[in-house]
Parts: C-alpha cells; sequence; structure tokens
C-alpha cells in the first residue's frame, strides 16, 4: 500500500510539470492571439510599434492576464540546477514588472483605454507595492518550507541559493522604487523587458551547455526522451536564434530607415522562440520532473530475461 501510494504522489508531480511546461505554451499562444487579433483590427488601422504597447488596446487584459500567469509558472517551476532556478525566479518577477508598469505610449498609432499620467502612476505604485507584499510572503513561505524539509528534499526551488537570491531582491527592492519612483514608472517596463528576455536566453544556454557536457551518454532513452546530444542541440539552435534575432532585427533597424516596427517584430520573434523552447523541453521531459531523474520506463517496454544460469554440480 505504501509503495502504491508513493507511485501515485510521483505521479502526480510529473503530471503538474507536465500542465506547467504545456500550460506556458498555452498561454504564449493566447498573448499572440490578442495581439494579432488587434494587429488585423480595422480600428485603428495601424501596427503599434511594439508588442507592450498593446497595453493601451482592447488586448490589454490578456496582455497583463498571460504576462502575470507566465511570471507565476517560471517562478514555480523547479529547473534543473540552482542557477537555471535562479535565471527563472527572476524571469518571472521581472515579467510581472512587465505586466504592472506600461511603456510609454506610442503616438504614431492610435491608442485606446489611455490612462491619464495621475492614473498611470497611481496603478504602477498600487500594482508594485502589492507585487511586493506577495514576494515578501513568497520568500517567507519558501524559508518556512525549507526549514520544515529533510535535507534530502531540499532541491530545486527550496535550494539555499535561489532562497538567498529572493531574500537580496526583497531587502533592496523598495529602496530602489523609493528613491528612482519617476525612473521606475517612466523605464521601468524597458529595463525589466530587456532582462526578461536576456534571463530566458541565459536558461536556454544552460540547458545547452549543460546537456552538451554530457553528451557522451547518447542514448535514447526508452521512455522516449531525446538523446542527450540531440537535445543539446536543439536547445543551441534556439538560443542561436534568439541571438540571431536580436542582431538581424538591429541591423535591419540601424538599415532600413523605415523600418518602424522593429522592436514588435524583435519581440514578437523572441516570445515565439521562447514558446519553442518549452515545447522542446516538454517534449525532453515528458516522462521527468527534471533532468536528475532517471525516465520511467515506456508502459511497452518489454523487460529482459535474466541470463541463464549454469547448475551449480555441488547441489546434485
Amino acid at each position: 500500500m505504501a509503495t502504491g501510494m508513493v507511485t501515485r504522489q510521483a505521479g502526480s508531480v510529473l503530471s503538474t510539470y507536465r500542465y506547467l511546461r504545456v500550460g506556458m505554451v498555452l498561454l504564449v499562444l493566447l498573448l499572440a492571439a490578442a495581439v494579432t487579433l488587434q494587429v488585423f483590427s480595422p480600428d485603428p488601422d495601424c501596427w503599434q510599434r511594439s508588442v507592450s504597447a498593446y497595453y493601451y488596446t482592447p488586448a490589454r487584459a490578456v496582455f497583463v492576464a498571460s504576462l502575470c500567469a507566465i511570471g507565476a509558472c517560471l517562478i514555480v517551476y523547479r529547473g534543473n540546477t540552482d542557477g537555471e532556478d535562479i535565471a527563472l525566479n527572476a524571469s518571472g518577477l521581472l515579467a510581472f514588472v512587465v505586466a504592472f508598469v506600461p511603456t510609454q505610449v506610442d503616438a504614431t498609432c492610435p491608442a485606446s483605454n489611455v490612462p491619464s499620467p495621475a492614473e498611470l502612476d497611481a496603478a504602477v505604485t498600487n500594482n508594485v507595492w502589492a507585487l511586493y507584499a506577495a514576494g515578501i510572503a513568497l520568500t517567507a513561505v519558501s524559508w518556512f518550507l525549507r526549514s520544515r524539509t529533510a535535507p534530502r528534499g531540499r532541491g530545486g526551488g527550496l535550494s539555499v541559493w535561489p532562497l538567498v537570491f529572493s531574500s537580496v531582491a526583497v531587502v533592496v527592492f523598495p529602496f530602489v522604487f523609493v528613491t528612482w519612483h519617476d525612473a521606475v514608472r517612466d523605464h521601468g517596463h524597458d529595463v525589466a523587458a530587456i532582462a526578461l528576455f536576456a534571463g530566458i536566453v541565459v536558461v536556454v544556454g544552460m540547458n545547452a551547455l549543460g546537456l552538451a557536457t554530457h553528451s557522451g551518454a547518447d542514448v535514447r532513452h526508452e521512455s522516449g526522451r531525446p538523446s542527450v546530444r540531440r537535445a543539446a542541440n536543439r536547445y543551441t539552435a534556439v538560443g542561436l536564434a534568439m541571438l540571431g534575432t536580436f542582431v538581424g532585427v538591429l541591423v535591419a533597424h540601424w538599415a532600413v530607415p523605415g523600418f518602424v516596427q522593429w522592436l514588435f517584430w524583435l519581440e514578437a520573434l523572441l516570445i515565439a522562440e521562447f514558446a519553442v523552447y518549452w515545447v522542446l523541453q516538454t517534449i525532453e521531459l515528458w516522462h521527468v520532473v527534471d533532468r536528475s531523474e532517471s525516465p520511467s520506463p515506456s508502459p511497452n517496454a518489454v523487460t529482459p530475461a535474466p541470463p541463464p544460469t549454469t547448475p551449480d554440480p555441488r547441489s546434485r
């Protein structure tokens, strides 16, 4: 009975991680659908200069909700290493900042749902302090859970370094927000968005490099997980695509004077590549919670028969 209970618990944890990985892809599709519908809407008959500028259009609710949901998933999701977990937690926090601190209004394309400067300042102040309160609670609960968990189970989100990083952020943040309130309101979105994309590139790079160091064990598991080398190559391709997108779009911006939607395409392509990365990781880790686990055997796998044994003559 105890073995069955443990098996059910392990299956529930695995299912939760599957839903998290698939859910992040679906949230990206939700954001893409809302922005695409607004892009092809007849009113206004123009494109905003960035994906973030669609905050001031009818797509605002989906924009904010999807970013907050993605941020929560990134924070909850346990990375394969402490370094990856820190990068995921930071990216998740920054996703909330991108949602709560909007970009500047784009005057080149008419926008609706534009609050007054006073309303915008009040909304940013309220939402950012609410985010800070939630961050304090999350950090405190994480430390409490770690103190009540046996050392063997203190992995991933309960490892000490991700919690130290979160604690430092909680201490530093109010000083930054109070001291540079106007700067955070006016430029916090741009800084957070750049850092968010940088964090995602770092996570992709960590997966590519981490797998590349173990590519000698190039074996396809019975459970269907891709080989180590193939998975490393896929993550490397996504990371290079992200870097290539950044360089290519900036070069196009400088070379083509009329290319005013360069930031829109930069953000859109990076978001699409982010979704591709999660699809690949979902496929690779479908049968395990993280990369440290051995894959579960396939239900159709045949257990090899034990080798025949030679009878001992002395037993006669």
